[in-house]
């Protein structure tokens, strides 16, 4: 499970950041925007009874490449750049850039015999102090521990 800055700057150790999937470009400040549920992950418990996309307050990443399609990858959450500035100014003078359309901010993977669960979220406490914060984070980790409903497997393998 890794949450916000586990994706930042990862390239002295490249299992984890071929587990991550992408790394870290820039940031935007703590502000609130758009976020749309992806429809095939909709009854994931982490985003379940959120509707297909909602607002949200937290500072969000823009990484190095997006993780759709990846092996395993299933994303949660993509973020709509429209509906925020993607790159705070400490960024705009350093090469910082936006994701575009394709900008997940959650997604779950199946890995070498694992499960990773990864989300934005949790840079600043209050981003995660929130009722979609708490189910989020809580699923989230039942999903990589295989305690939930979502498994497919009725043994929970």
């Amino acid at each position: 499970m890794a949450l916000h800055a586990a994706a930042v700057h990862h390239n002295t150790w490249p299992w984890w950041t071929q587990l991550v999937g992408c790394d870290f470009n820039s940031d935007s400040d703590f502000v609130k925007a758009k976020l749309i549920v992806d429809q095939k992950n909709k009854e994931h418990p982490a985003v379940k009874g959120y509707g297909p996309e909602f607002h949200y307050t937290a500072d969000w990443t823009n990484h190095d490449k997006s993780v759709t399609g990846l092996p395993g990858v299933e994303v949660l959450l993509r973020i709509d750049e429209a509906s925020y500035d993607p790159v705070r100014d400490y960024f705009k003078t350093r090469g910082g850039k936006p994701m575009g359309k394709d900008h997940p901010v959650s997604w779950i993977r199946e890995f070498e015999g694992g499960r990773f669960f990864y989300t934005e979220l949790g840079h600043e406490v209050k981003s995660l102090d929130t009722k979609f914060g708490h189910q989020h984070i809580m699923e989230g980790l039942r999903w990589i521990t295989k305690t939930n409903r979502f498994n497919k497997d009725p043994n929970n393998k």
